[in-house]
């Protein structure tokens, strides 16, 4: 499974008051309950685009895009993804994405 960190995902500061944080890159290496907050085809075909936001933890309300190619989220349209909670493992520095429905 291949994923990676939107190159357009930017930090806007931990109490930005026009919306949420931003991650630029995901938090240190281990494992962090997440919700879909959007989700698209995305411009590469074979990717689908998710946005979503960490729910628990020093990272709670982080806003994180990630791309995958994973045959099990791929395959799903990407209405049907939104609110599912998710949840994304690092480790190296390399994310791989859960959906947990």
């Amino acid at each position: 499974m291949r994923s990676s960190i939107s190159p357009f995902a930017r930090r806007l500061g931990d109490a930005h008051p026009e919306g949420p944080r931003r991650l630029a890159a995901l938090p240190d290496d281990g494992t962090y309950d997440a919700v879909v907050v959007d989700a698209d085809a995305g411009a590469t075909p074979g990717l689908t685009r998710l946005e979503l936001a960490i729910a628990s933890g020093e990272h709670k309300g982080a806003l994180v895009t990630i791309s995958t190619d994973e045959p099990t989220i791929v395959g799903r349209e990407p209405l049907d993804l939104l609110a599912l909670p998710a949840t994304i493992t690092v480790v190296d520095g390399r994310p791989s994405l859960t959906i947990d429905d």
